[in-house]
Parts: C-alpha cells; structure tokens; sequence
C-alpha cells in the first residue's frame, strides 16, 4: 500500500463546485443517498474539519473561495 500526495490547489477541478467533487468522491465509495441526504453529509463533513461556513464553501467553486478554506 502506497500514499500518493496531492497539492489541492491543483487536483481539484476548477469548474465544479467543492459540493459535487465530493459528491463524486462518495459515490465511489458506494454512498447511494439522495440529494438531500447528500447535501447533509457533505456539510457535515466540511464542518467536521472546522471549514468556516460549510454551506457556502459546498456551493463555491473552489477558485472563487480561497480563504473559506482556513478554519477560524
């Protein structure tokens, strides 16, 4: 088993919202939840590493949100 690091400034697609990158993440791991509970899981999962704001981080593209990455 190997880890293989990636800088997110440049991994993650700049034209998805940070919401649907996770989205995709999810489902690769076999979630099969609905929209709704989707949306729940994902803020929640922003909120457990103390992203300030999840709800608006989840709907940002990640280009236009820098600083919502720092926790307070």
């Amino acid at each position: 088993m190997s880890m293989i690091l990636q800088d997110p400034k440049y991994s993650l697609n700049s034209v998805m919202t940070v919401a649907q990158q996770m989205r995709e993440t999810f489902a690769r791991q076999g979630d099969r939840l609905g929209a709704r509970e989707m949306r729940e899981r994902i803020v929640e999962a922003l909120a457990a590493v103390h992203i300030r704001d999840p709800k608006r981080v989840a709907d940002a593209i990640r280009m236009s949100c820098p600083a919502a990455w720092a926790s307070a």
